[in-house]
């Protein structure tokens, strides 16, 4: 006769399996209402949609795109003007940004490359401009058409 408890039997037995619990027998009863069908024994197919089905992940990029804007911000901030063009050309990678194609544009010119001052100068909106032109202008560095 094996003890009741199963931390008793595995100290008397510690090479014995574990006890095994029995499922529960089905009633067989019915539901009593007419016309009811009885629950369906077998899974849905893998097809249909789950009840609660899980949101569709966010673009793994979304938190780069943030985190990668704020530190072009600050390294332009800091005067790092190469970490900061290279960050704030990434974002303009991901899509268009102001604030990253403001940032791309003024540290190009605080290095003197023309040609990525430009590229960034395009992407501006046209209110930011005028400001943008000027500071280049003030770095000897001409973009935009005047």
């Amino acid at each position: 006769p094996a003890p009741a408890d199963p931390t008793i039997a595995e100290a008397a037995m510690p090479d014995a399996p574990a006890p095994v619990e029995a499922a529960p027998a089905p009633t067989g009863k019915r539901s009593s209402k007419r016309g009811s069908k009885p629950a369906p024994s077998k899974p849905k197919p893998a097809s249909e949609p789950a009840v609660a089905a899980k949101a569709p992940p966010k673009p793994a990029a979304a938190p780069d795109r943030a985190a990668l804007l704020r530190e072009a911000e600050q390294a332009f901030a800091d005067g790092r003007w190469a970490t900061a063009q290279r960050n704030a050309e990434r974002v303009l990678a991901l899509g268009n940004d102001a604030r990253a194609a403001r940032i791309a544009a003024l540290s190009a010119c605080k290095l003197g490359r023309a040609d990525a001052a430009r590229r960034a100068f395009d992407r501006l909106p046209l209110g930011q401009r005028r400001s943008v032109r000027n500071s280049c202008r003030d770095a000897g560095v001409k973009v935009g058409g005047i």
